[in-house]
């Protein structure tokens, strides 16, 4: 409940909170990294639900393979990697989610994410979504804002045969970013499709 702080420090390499096979619900933590590198793991087909937490100072916040996660009315701040991590045929659903100087805020590798009424200020890249041989993908991005990364707002990116990216923007600005809105960059016969509405 408000007032009460429920908190998790992460000293060395290993992950402050790691998920195998299991459904597990966070809400109300912050994790703190201390030397760590990620705060939380979910692997091996598992289900996480997230909600009011706050995430800082590891290398990477959340990583997904092969897993599942909803995550609401989250922050994650000062993340020199990656925010979340979406790889290997993963699902997140992120909704109210603010981003502060993360490196990449969301990075995609073979995996499927919407964003919702989400912000992301200040790092390298808002978005990154990428295929490899053989996948598909799909990030959806709605009502939110993507503003004053060092390089792209948007990056995807798809290689191999049968690869392709697929990015939806609907409702949403990118603004104050030091290189492209959305960059697209595919190597044949990889291929990508980005589609922007009311943005």
């Amino acid at each position: 409940p408000p007032g009460i702080y429920a908190g998790i420090s992460v000293p060395g390499p290993e992950a402050g909170i790691a998920i195998s096979g299991a459904r597990v619900v966070l809400e109300g933590l912050t994790i703190n990294g201390t030397g760590g590198t990620v705060g939380v793991s979910a692997t091996t087909t598992s289900e996480v639900y997230m909600n009011n937490c706050a995430i800082s100072n590891l290398a990477t916040a959340i990583d997904l393979d092969a897993s599942q996660a909803y995550i609401n009315d989250t922050e994650l701040r000062d993340i020199p990697s990656v925010g979340i991590s979406v790889a290997a045929a993963s699902l997140a659903i992120l909704s109210r989610i603010h981003f502060v100087n993360t490196a990449i805020g969301v990075r995609t590798d073979d995996g499927n994410v919407t964003i919702v009424d989400s912000a992301m200020n200040g790092g390298t890249i808002g978005v990154r979504a990428g295929v490899t041989a053989g996948t598909t993908d799909l990030v959806a991005i709605h009502r939110s804002l993507v503003a004053e990364m060092s390089a792209d707002g948007i990056y995807v990116t798809a290689t191999g045969a049968g690869s392709t990216s697929n990015v939806d923007m609907l409702g949403s600005t990118l603004t104050r970013n030091g290189g492209n809105g959305i960059a697209v960059n595919t190597t044949s016969p990889g291929a990508a499709t980005v589609v922007v509405a009311d943005s």
